[in-house]
């Protein structure tokens, strides 16, 4: 009960107050966001017959924040997509062992590799009959290109990747 001689404000204020329930004592229920996933960088494989080109593309791809791993031809290239599985193929269409278009044929027969986004960075686009259908070619690049160029190009690419 408020005293006769306190105003109306003050019988108000003292209506809304409770001594138990102070505006320092509310206790709002926090919703607290789940903790972000911090997801491992994407693995690109490199797959290239030219020892400086490789390596220079790795080691860049890494310094951008990659993770790079190579293959020193097609063959080598099908047995690390095998075990890697990347997010994302850079490749040369002129390699030994097995060309980049075989390597492309090889990937087609195989559903979980067919998924993997491939870059092709040569210089011979334009001499090599290249059939395409049923892969993921995200970018065609002639060689030689700027670094940043390729790492553009595998940023742009990997946006386009399928959902695994």
């Amino acid at each position: 009960m408020v005293p006769s001689s306190a105003s109306a404000d003050d019988a108000e204020a003292a209506v809304h107050r409770s001594p138990s329930w102070g505006a320092s004592d509310r206790q709002w229920p926090t919703t607290r966001a789940a903790p972000a996933v911090k997801l491992p960088p994407p693995w690109i494989l490199v797959a290239d017959d030219d020892p400086v080109i490789r390596d220079v593309w790795t080691t860049t791809l890494r310094q951008a924040g990659f993770r790079a791993a190579y293959a020193r031809d097609g063959a080598e290239a099908l047995e690390r997509l095998r075990t890697l599985l990347p997010d994302l193929l850079i490749l040369d269409l002129r390699m030994p062992q097995l060309s980049g278009d075989a390597l492309l044929q090889l990937i087609r027969e195989r559903p979980a590799l067919a998924r993997i986004p491939v870059l092709i960075i040569s210089g011979f686009l334009d001499e090599e009959p290249l059939s395409t259908q049923g892969l993921h070619i995200v970018g065609r690049l002639r060689k030689p290109q700027p670094l940043a160029a390729v790492v553009d190009a595998v940023r742009a690419g990997l946006a386009m990747r399928p959902p695994r």
